[in-house]
């Protein structure tokens, strides 16, 4: 299928963030890049499905479709859900998957839609990520190893299993794109292609560790993804920070690293066991790592 930016499709999950998904779509609508937008509402509050459904009838976007989620299950559902849709659509070669809470130009689009057009082994591209203060965020990693998983779970050991997926990040920027294991997938184009012949996310896994199972369906089939350094976007990170919901996510990611570890790396009984037991540690490690923060800001 010849890949164009003209035929690209434009997915995004929303979950109670009506104002900011909106508001994405008629900037993406602005570029005349897309031939489909795709709104997939993970079951929230009434009144956020309301306003998609308002904006739906009201046309300004003619192409805009919205899919309601009849439940919440979680980021990968969410998104297969949206993604199998966009599948489906016969005439887009590009697929792009976006966060609400990104922004980005039209040379984001253009350059993954010209990296994915000259390299038909690629799945997926996306450019650099930012913070909103300009500096580099890595939206790319490796395939963590059971000791990877291990460290990454506690503080000390997350720094050295970021020096290990990092360390030689200027490589990125030594050539236009980069092959690489996985990519986050707050912004990034798919190969609609791809998303037809490979299974899609590991709908057990809620939020974090999805990509690894998404990207390891893409080796599967022989596809890779790839980093350009032409041009980069910005992801704003709009979550709640109170403890409750640090805390909440913090569990999240640790049950997701397990469960990425015992399906996909099929880790043996041992390496099951010194998980396990080591899970509630980096919890309590954690507890302490913020009350010790909020003592020094209360100071």
């Amino acid at each position: 299928m010849e890949i164009n930016n003209a035929k690209s499709t434009f997915v995004v999950l929303n979950y109670n963030d009506s104002d900011r998904t909106i508001s994405l779509c008629k900037l993406a609508y602005q570029t005349r890049q897309f031939s489909s937008f795709i709104v997939v509402n993970n079951k929230g509050q009434a009144s956020e499905l309301e306003k998609l459904v308002a904006f739906r009838d009201s046309q300004e976007i003619p192409q805009f479709i919205l899919i309601s989620s009849e439940t919440n299950g979680g980021f990968c559902a969410g998104c297969n859900i949206g993604l199998k849709y966009a599948a489906k659509q016969a005439d887009a070669s590009t697929t792009f998957l976006v966060n609400s809470d990104v922004s980005f130009t039209a040379e984001c689009v253009d350059q993954c839609v010209d990296i994915l057009a000259k390299n038909p082994r690629l799945a997926a591209a996306a450019p650099l990520m930012k913070n909103p203060d300009g500096s580099l965020d890595y939206n790319w990693g490796i395939l963590p190893t059971f000791q990877d998983g291990l460290n990454s779970i506690f503080f000390f050991g997350e720094r050295r299993f970021r020096k290990k997926q990092y360390g030689n990040a200027q490589s990125i920027f030594a050539s236009p794109f980069t092959e690489v294991p996985w990519i986050r997938t707050s912004f990034i184009a798919f190969r609609t292609e791809a998303l037809q012949k490979c299974r899609l996310f590991d709908e057990r896994f809620f939020l974090y560790c999805g990509e690894y199972s998404l990207f390891t369906h893409f080796a599967e089939k022989g596809y890779g993804g790839a980093i350009t350094n032409a041009c980069s976007y910005v992801h704003n990170h709009i979550s709640d920070a109170s403890f409750k919901a640090l805390r909440k996510r913090k569990i999240g990611s640790v049950k997701s690293m397990y469960l990425y570890l015992s399906s996909y790396r099929k880790i043996n009984g041992f390496q099951k066991i010194i998980f396990r037991l080591a899970a509630p540690l980096a919890v309590f490690e954690y507890d302490l790592l913020y009350w010790r923060l909020s003592l020094k800001k209360k100071r």
